[in-house]
Parts: structure tokens; C-alpha cells; sequence
């Protein structure tokens, strides 16, 4: 098996960079119309909605909170590794998930949706040398359908070497 590389670097940092962006401007927009268009119909009908800063900030931090992921992934023919770090977070202190294992210590694979976001979890069962069962839960974003079947089979085969 030759060396393969998967990652979402730069679409993880792109969707953080647009929606932060994005609700930057929404909030914003609304008290700068307020200030410079005082009494026309647009300044009016703004004031109506003053519970709009609250949601924004609401949906702010609850992007921030739920995360997204950027993923590195590296497929060798006897080792393989993952890590999976938080985008914005990650720099104050987010947990960064890491393992790099042999081929031969993977047992089992499993795909969880999240249904209130864009964040799957990716969860490994190995086996260690002396027989024990560990799993850990690598969480990941934006992957596609396309990127799970392609995960999936990588992963599948790994397994089905080991079972020789």
C-alpha cells in the first residue's frame, strides 16, 4: 500500500472563517443602518427586531462550542495516524486527538452522525499486543459521503489484512 494522505485543513479553516465573518456582519449591519438612517422605515422596522443580537451571539457561540474539526490523516502500509484538532478553539486549549498505530492493532470501525451539526466522530477499536480492547473517538468535519465510503474501504481493508 502506498502512503495516503487525507485531509480538510483548508475547508475547516474557510467554513470558520465565512461564518464568523457572516455573523460579524449581521450583527453589525443592523446598528450601523440604526445610527446613519435614523428615521427611515429600515431603521424602524431593525429596532422592532431587537432580539436579533442575542440570537446571533446565540449562534456564535454555539458554533464555537460545537467546533469544527480540521483532520489529518496518514495511511502507510504498516502504521497509520490520525489527529484532529478544533479550528478556533484549538488555540486556547482545545483537546487535540492524536494516535498514530500499526495495522495489525486495528480490530473495528464505526461512523456517528450528529444530527445538530456538521461533526461526525470516527470510533477505532484496537486490540493491543496483550489482548486487551481499547476504542477511541476521533471527531471530524465536513466529510463527505464520498470521503466516508473512501475511509471506510481503507480502513475495511486494513482489517481484512489483519484477518489473514
Amino acid at each position: 500500500m502506498e502512503s495516503i494522505r487525507l485531509s480538510n485543513r483548508k475547508k475547516a479553516y474557510l467554513l470558520t472563517i465565512l461564518v464568523v465573518v457572516f455573523l460579524v456582519i449581521i450583527m453589525f449591519l443592523p446598528a450601523i443602518l440604526i445610527y446613519y438612517f435614523e428615521y427611515s422605515q429600515i431603521s424602524k422596522n431593525l429596532t422592532k427586531f431587537s432580539g436579533l443580537p442575542y440570537l446571533i451571539v446565540f449562534c456564535l457561540l454555539y458554533f464555537i462550542k460545537t467546533g469544527v474539526y480540521y483532520y489529518k490523516m496518514k495511511f502507510e502500509s504498516s502504521t497509520f495516524s490520525m489527529s484532529s484538532k478544533r479550528t478556533i478553539s484549538g488555540y486556547f486549549g482545545g483537546k487535540h486527538h492524536t494516535i498514530e498505530i500499526t495495522n495489525e492493532m486495528l480490530c473495528g470501525y464505526q461512523f456517528f452522525d450528529n444530527i445538530y451539526s456538521f461533526n461526525c466522530q470516527l470510533l477505532l477499536q484496537m486490540k493491543k499486543a496483550n489482548g486487551k480492547r481499547s476504542s477511541i473517538r476521533i471527531p471530524l468535519s465536513l466529510v463527505s459521503k464520498k470521503g466516508k465510503k473512501q475511509l471506510s474501504a481503507i480502513l475495511s481493508n486494513i482489517i481484512e489484512d489483519n484477518n489473514k
